[in-house]
């Protein structure tokens, strides 16, 4: 989990110009989604704040993301969500799959809903690239095939 949470930092960095781990998406007029990754369970949670759902979102969700659940969120938090599992993964060659199936996701709901900020994000990434903290550890494995980066696909177990 250690791995997703660095991963998942990069990713929140790049696409939400803020410090903390969500990712805030308008999902329409007065609507916005908080992306956030339980980390042990490998799932996007997408709190809606609103008690009726939205069905913009779960639309985008079940096209960009087969894997869909609904879920009711805590008391505490958001009165409804989605949550999209993830297979757990199992070494650093899976958890930077993952990581990338993430980030493809995400940036295809920020198109999707604000086409103006996927713009400005897009031209950023595209000049400075993607942070990829995971690419500079130095534990002088190989890139898995189908990731960029450092680590084999069975050389390093996530715990």
């Amino acid at each position: 989990s250690t791995l997703l949470r660095i991963g998942f930092r990069d990713v929140c960095k790049d696409l939400d110009l803020h410090e903390g781990t969500t990712i805030r998406i308008s999902t329409g007029s007065g609507r916005l989604a908080r992306v956030s990754l339980d980390y042990d369970a490998c799932a996007l949670r997408f709190g809606t704040g609103s008690r009726g759902g939205d069905a913009a979102l779960a639309d985008a969700l079940a096209e960009t993301f087969p894997d869909l659940v609904r879920i009711q969120a805590a008391p505490s938090a958001y009165q409804h969500g989605y949550e999209v599992r993830f297979g757990v993964p199992l070494d650093f060659g899976e958890a930077r799959k993952t990581l990338g199936r993430m980030r493809r996701g995400l940036n295809h709901l920020i198109a999707r809903f604000e086409p103006e900020r996927f713009k400005a994000i897009n031209g950023v990434l595209k000049a400075l690239g993607p942070r990829e903290t995971l690419d500079h550890l130095n534990i002088g494995w190989s890139a898995a095939p189908g990731t960029s980066g450092a680590g084999s696909a069975s050389e390093l177990p996530i715990h």
